[in-house]
């Protein structure tokens, strides 16, 4: 249907953004040889309506920011994170995490997770066990 297929290209965007973001915030970690850190607004548990959110990655004074996504582009998307993840910083030698978590988020029948790996460095992003199949990615 039309929905779906918005709900589709809606999903896979968000999770376009956020690797991308993840992705820059580390290059510009080693880049720069500082701390790059990213903070999310978005809530630790799945909340029963869509809340606003944003993620962001900036320097750690919060300037320049780098990059920011917000839920006003994401209508009806749900998104929560792991605590870990509301605040953590990409470090200057390696460009790796300071942690482990993951970003969920969800719309209609589709549920994407995009996690950070602190030890590979590794940003992947699957479809969870109870969401229906989107191409381009695989069940986490």
């Amino acid at each position: 249907s039309f929905s779906d297929l918005i709900e589709r290209n809606k999903i896979k965007r968000l999770a376009t953004e956020i690797e991308w973001l993840l992705v820059h915030a580390k290059s510009e970690a080693v880049m720069r040889g500082k701390k790059v850190y990213v903070k999310s607004t978005a809530p630790n548990i799945p909340s029963r309506s869509i809340t606003t959110w944003n993620i962001s990655s900036s320097l750690e004074s919060g300037n320049p920011v780098f990059s920011v996504i917000d839920a006003n582009s994401f209508s009806h998307i749900l998104v929560t994170n792991s605590p870990k993840l509301r605040k953590f910083y990409f470090d200057p030698i390696y460009g790796k995490p300071s942690t482990n978590g993951s970003y969920l988020y969800s719309i209609g029948g589709y549920k994407l997770k995009t996690t950070v790996y602190n030890i590979t460095g590794r940003i992947y992003t699957c479809f969870e066990a109870d969401s229906e199949k989107l191409s381009g990615y695989e069940k986490c």
